[in-house]
């Protein structure tokens, strides 16, 4: 079955335990060369998130004084395009470089820029002017964002129940009356199950998951391309795909690319 897990960042959120209840820590950086805007940013995020998340939110206004570490530990970053001598772009570029998983949302006044945050795969694009309008909404998405990143697949093996988080799973393959689990660690052993395809697959098809052969079930976010016949996954496995049911596929992707 598929768990809910807690809203959590990728990798630098953290839980605290008080009183017998369990919140969760939000990594947020808000960058700007206005310090006024980043502190009255940060207040609303501080005063905007919900009880059971514990928002740590630094204001930024240069964002060369980062270091790679902590430039990394962010699971939700609030980042201007136009700083000066600083340049917004220029900072994701370093981001993803990195390979961190933050959630980047530009903030700008300058609606030009907008077709750069795709090459950087921006979550969301924030105009200033629109804040009191889009802020609420975007914010929450982001949430929810990482919440389903923080999903637990739980299954049973060796007549244990074992745990994996959903976005370490690259795939499920069907073998026979059993199921492969492929997960991101090369170091973990591809456990079997028993299970059906078609039960995974209506289990997980909420969870950025799709059937793209009668064996295999692939997580979109470990998507490097898909193509006509196979596609190609970010530790470089190919699978094949289904050429009838092709059309079907690629609009499924491309739907849940547009809702990251």
């Amino acid at each position: 079955m598929v768990e809910k897990g807690t809203v959590a960042g990728a990798e630098g959120a953290r839980r605290r335990r008080g009183k017998g209840k369990i919140t969760v820590t939000i990594r947020i950086l808000v960058c700007d060369d206005d310090p006024a805007f980043t502190v009255r940013l940060g207040g609303w995020l501080r005063e905007n998130t919900a009880r059971d998340l514990h928002p740590e939110v630094r204001e930024c206004t240069d964002p060369t004084a980062l270091t790679d570490a902590e430039l990394s530990g962010y699971d939700i970053i609030f980042l201007d395009i136009d700083m000066g001598p600083s340049n917004g772009i220029d900072t994701a570029r370093r981001l993803r470089r990195l390979q961190a998983r933050a959630l980047l949302i530009f903030v700008t006044n300058y609606v030009e820029y907008s077709p750069d945050g795709y090459e950087v795969n921006a979550f969301r694009f924030l105009l200033k002017s629109q804040m009191d309008a889009k802020l609420p909404s975007y914010y929450k998405d982001a949430l929810q964002l990482l919440q389903r990143r923080e999903a637990v697949f739980t299954y049973s093996f060796n007549g244990e129940t074992c745990r994996v988080k959903l976005r370490d799973i690259l795939y499920l393959e069907s073998q026979g009356r059993m199921i492969c689990l492929h997960t991101v660690d090369p170091g973990r052993a591809d456990p079997s199950y028993y299970g059906k395809m078609e039960e995974e697959e209506a289990r997980l098809a909420d969870a950025g998951f799709v059937r793209v052969h009668k064996s295999y079930l692939v997580n979109m976010a470990h998507i490097r391309r898909l193509g006509y016949a196979e596609v190609l996954l970010d530790d470089g496995t190919a699978l094949s795909v289904s050429q009838r049911k092709y059309p079907t596929i690629r609009t499924i992707y491309l739907n849940w690319k547009c809702e990251q």
